[in-house]
């Protein structure tokens, strides 16, 4: 017989407690031996066969049988006490993800009140567990046991392997929301149970559903030199996890499973999982046991059998303890394990899609959130701390950011909790905006503007709240605060660059003839502006146009617009238009429908509106050779099951702007902004379009409207939108979005993550087409085309996801190059800002810049430091170092990591901060 027969034939046994032990003590010497060049072989086979020519005899296996086994290989006994398990007890607890929050605050208390009756009975027993979201439930609804596990952390005996907010979804959460995770819990570890820093620098991620190329720049950034995982790619064991920038990652992928119940042969079969390059001399292994998902944790049960397989002779010392003891026994040999570079990825591609609400919740709350820490910081000045609401709100979207919400893997009672904790986000948001907002226009002097302030009116508050609905993409409210026939407004920009675009206003209950109106800046310069909308007592009782002009306004800056009278009628009013519907509109007659700026020119098919022609005006490059540009209804496979996770094969697919009725409702060129709108119904759906082109842009706009009424079914497939562009020359690879920078793919014939957007690139240096949209994160870059997945109704374990209307914003964009590319996507998700002012005097011009950077780098955070100060925070998504200055607002500044730690002063030299971002890498600079 061979050892692989005498196992098999031993597992016959295990049902009674001598055959459980034998067989494991078989098992696990079997596994020694293999790692010990089969030293052991002999001794094992003789032994073996004794054994199973007894148990034949008497029919079982016996306490005698067991006891002459293990005396037969007694030689061995000090050789297996050479190895240790090192037996963590843990219990993982998804955040809402079949239940609502309740359950999961009920599942956390009473998991923690079992470990600590636990603690009280095995004085032995250590507890790891991650996720500070557990530890607030506890402050919030325990307090009183919140200083009972302090007291278990500070003996040792509860190991906080937090150094995150949850254990959240790492393909979908921008680079910054993923500083934050980190940032967030080790300010709140540090506060409630005096934890250092340094000590938090374990990523415990078991279940977590893919890593992106750029993880190990944000955890190293932060401190955080370990990883924990489970998922994302095939069994590596210990390994060093490579970063663009070349920092490695000391990682340890789970050889078995997160969550587990201790049985002796789960243990005794440890030995086989060691790292290939350390085999002769690893004698200690990571055991990770208590039930999960719902909680629970280590049972009483659990702690017995450990106890008791301790006690056996041929089996290892198993010691109760923690994640970072085993860590740093592996550590010593960290130079030998295998190198890996690149991502870790892909797994569950439905979870890129599915409960779109979630998603679009997602990326608005980054969005919307980093564009308030700018203005408080611009406001504040570095004087202030961040406000209360902020770091709650923050709190808000990262818990949301679980790695079953954000991923969609979760049932209604979450989406809604979710949908509910937006909402809180957006109101904090406004708020702290706001109130920023107010006191940067209240430093602007606006004494010498010809404010109208004859006539009383009704126009100051109107408009309270507009703005902030779902249709505009919940951006900031738009309250009037002028009145009579002049208008005034500053426009802020919360990105590092200098923006020309387009802006709306809403003038508000105005007095006067808006047909003879004009708009200046602040040096006097009339600009053309369309009338886009007029509403008449259509905001509660109030009245507004909506207009639309082009303005320049500084990178972190802000200009001045003014909108008044005319003193006469001009005999010509070039680029103004009455209304909607004094606009150029043509007959739908059977004609390519144009829209066109000084830049491109983009042609749509008269009867299927698909996009035929995107050209270049300056080079004449056409970038489409074959109509595309549409939508596309599928069905694909649902007899694998899993559907919120797993997208099946397609059964069917339709080109819907060739095979229904696509019915133009309005074709609008006005000076600032070409428009075409139409409709078309399919299935039980309807989709409203609005594509736009603005003055000086390179990118059309989509604005989808759809009354989505199409649910899944298991003999019927999972009903799927897409947006479907193929551009007219060959596309070498795809650029993705991924952390706080990019990564290129080749084609791949399924869906991939991307914060937003897919660069279709062409072989050289040639102009070429992206898609991107501000709330969409399922690409495919196929066949030489780009597929953005818009909604997709899988129906387990939610049964209908996205039944009724959605608002989707979606981009194609012409770009020179990767620069260009980021720039529209910047502007995009961050659009400018109008707000209303008033007369009154003050110590800034009307226009100009309130920090001052230059570099490539991406500026990813521009706060007010946790302590006071302010923080920048730079990404080089680059090969090459990029030199950067900056005029600082403080008199000292450091280089900090993403804790907001200083940890080198930089000299101010004539004003400016000078210093290098290196390629592929965070920099954290903090000015106090």
């Amino acid at each position: 017989m061979n050892i692989t027969t005498i196992l098999k034939k031993l597992s016959a046994y295990k049902g009674s407690v001598y055959g459980e032990r034998a067989y494991a003590e078989m098992l696990f010497l079997s596994s020694i031996s293999q790692n010990e060049q089969n030293k052991y072989d002999a001794m094992f086979l003789d032994a073996g066969e004794k054994l199973l020519a007894r148990c034949q005899r008497e029919g079982s296996l016996t306490a005698g049988a067991l006891e002459d086994l293990e005396e037969s290989l007694k030689s061995l006994e000090k050789e297996a006490k050479k190895y240790t398990v090192h037996a963590v007890g843990h219990a993982h607890i998804d955040m809402n993800w079949t239940w609502g929050y309740h359950e999961t605050v009920a599942t956390t208390l009473e998991t923690f009140r079992t470990v600590l009756r636990l603690m009280d009975e095995y004085p032995e027993f250590v507890f790891a567990q991650s996720q500070v979201s557990t530890y607030q439930i506890v402050e919030k609804y325990e307090p009183e046991m919140l200083e009972e596990i302090g007291r278990r952390i500070r003996e040792g005996r509860w190991e906080v392997i937090a150094s995150t907010w949850v254990e959240g979804d790492k393909n979908l959460s921008s680079g910054e929301a993923q500083n934050r995770q980190i940032l967030y819990a080790k300010r709140y570890l540090q506060k409630t149970f005096g934890i250092p820093f340094e000590q938090m620098n374990l990523d415990f991620e078991p279940d977590t559903f893919g890593h992106h190329i750029f993880e190990p720049e944000v955890l190293l950034s932060a401190g955080v030199t370990r990883l924990y995982h489970c998922r994302g790619c095939e069994r590596r064991g210990m390994y060093r996890w490579r970063a663009p920038s070349g920092k490695e990652l000391f990682v340890y992928q789970e050889p078995k499973w997160y969550l587990a119940e201790v049985t002796a042969d789960t243990v005794a079969d440890l030995p086989r999982t060691v790292c290939g390059a350390i085999a002769k001399e690893q004698r200690d292994f990571l055991f990770v046991y208590g039930v999960g998902d719902h909680g629970g944790g280590p049972t009483r049960r659990d702690l017995e059998r450990l106890q008791k397989m301790n006690e056996w002779r041929l089996f290892p010392e198993i010691r109760f303890d923690t994640y970072r003891n085993f860590l740093d026994k592996m550590e010593q040999y960290i130079d030998r394990f295998p190198v890996y570079e690149g991502e870790a990825n892909f797994i569950f591609d439905g979870c890129y899609t599915t409960q779109s609400r979630l998603k679009m919740a997602n990326r608005l709350s980054e969005n919307r959130l980093g564009e308030t820490e700018v203005l408080e910081a611009l406001s504040g000045k570095g004087e202030e701390k961040p406000s209360v609401l902020l770091e709650e709100s923050w709190h808000n979207a990262l818990f949301g950011q679980f790695h079953d919400i954000l991923p969609g893997s979760c049932v209604v009672e979450s989406r809604e909790w979710s949908m509910g904790r937006f909402q809180d986000t957006l109101a904090a948001a406004n708020t702290v905006a706001n109130r920023a907002l107010r006191r940067l226009t209240d430093q602007i002097n606006t004494e010498s503007l010809p404010f109208d302030e004859t006539l009383p009116g009704i126009s100051e508050g109107a408009g309270v709240g507009s703005g902030t609905d779902r249709r505009s993409f919940f951006t900031f409210s738009v309250t009037e605060r002028g009145r009579g026939k002049t208008r005034v407004w500053q426009i802020f920009n919360t990105t590092a660059y200098e923006r020309t675009e387009c802006v709306e206003l809403k003038v508000w209950d105005y007095p006067g003839d808006l047909n003879n109106t004009v708009l200046r800046d602040e040096e006097g310069r009339e600009y053309a502006f369309d009338i886009l909308e007029r509403q008449t007592g259509f905001w509660h009782l109030h009245t507004y146009a909506k207009i639309c002009a082009q303005v320049t306004v500084p990178p972190f800056g802000y200009s001045t617009l003014i909108f008044s009278e005319r003193e006469e009628y001009p005999e010509q009013r070039t680029g103004y238009y009455k209304d909607a519907g004094g606009c150029v509109m043509k007959d739908m007659g059977d004609f390519p429908y144009v829209l066109e700026n000084d830049r491109i020119s983009c042609t749509f098919d008269s009867l299927t509106l698909m996009l035929i022609s995107v050209k270049e005006k300056d080079t004449g490059r056409e970038l489409i050779d074959s109509p595309t540009g549409y939508f596309r209804f599928v069905r694909e496979d649902a007899r694998k099951g899993m559907t919120a996770w797993v997208l099946g094969k397609e059964i069917s697919s339709e080109n819907l702007n060739e095979t229904r009725t696509v019915k133009v409702t309005s074709y609008l060129r006005r000076a600032n902004r070409a428009e075409l709108n139409y409709t078309l119904s399919f299935e039980r759906s309807t989709l409203r379009v609005s594509v736009k082109l603005d003055k000086g842009s390179r990118q059309l706009e989509y604005l989808l409207e759809c009354d989505w009424m199409e649910a899944g079914e298991r003999g019927e497939g999972i009903p799927a939108l897409i947006f479907v562009l193929e551009p007219g020359y060959a596309v070498q690879s795809y650029r993705y979005q991924a952390g706080s920078g990019s990564i290129v793919r080749s084609e791949l014939p399924h869906d991939v993550p991307s914060i937003g957007s897919m660069e279709l690139l062409p072989e050289g240096a040639d102009s070429f087409l992206q898609v991107f949209s501000n709330c969409k994160y399922g690409f495919r870059g196929w066949k030489n085309r780009g597929e953005l997945r818009l909604l997709n109704s899988g129906f387990d374990p939610d049964p209908f996801p996205e039944l009724g209307r959605h608002y989707i914003d979606l981009m194609v964009g012409v770009c020179a190059d990767k620069e260009e590319g980021e720039r529209q996507r910047t502007a995009h998700a961050h659009p400018l800002i109008a707000f209303s002012a008033c007369r009154h005097g003050g110590t800034l011009p009307l226009k100009g810049s309130l920090f001052h950077y230059n570099g490539r780098s991406t500026v990813t955070a521009l706060k007010s430091g946790e302590e006071g100060g302010i923080v920048l925070r730079l990404f080089n998504d680059s090969a090459e170092p990029d030199s950067v200055s900056i005029t600082p607002l403080e008199e000292k500044v450091f280089v900090a990591d993403t804790n907001e730690t200083p940890k080198e002063e930089l000299p101010v030299r004539n004003g400016l901060v000078e210093t290098v971002v290196e390629p592929y890498a965070y920099l954290t600079l903090l000015f106090r």
